[in-house]
């Protein structure tokens, strides 16, 4: 496997602030090794979304989208 299939700096999988259930990773966009950006999704029925921002190996963020392409809540890592 290359270090770029489905790595993730995450410790573990972001919770669904909807549903509270754990998300799933669904793409990840890659710059360079240490630098991606990686797409959750809920696969319940509420539809939300998360964007995690990684730089220099290090997570800085999560920001959750809602169906409407809302941004419903923002999490500093």
């Amino acid at each position: 496997m290359s270090w770029y299939e489905n790595e993730t700096y995450l410790d573990e999988r972001p919770k669904c602030p909807k549903c509270g259930k754990a998300m799933e990773l669904d793409d990840i966009d890659y710059n360079f090794k240490g630098n991606q950006d990686e797409y959750w999704i809920c696969d319940d029925k509420c539809c939300m979304s998360a964007f995690v921002k990684v730089r220099y190996g290090k997570p800085l963020g999560i920001s959750y989208t809602d169906e409407d392409g809302n941004q419903v809540k923002w999490e500093r890592l």
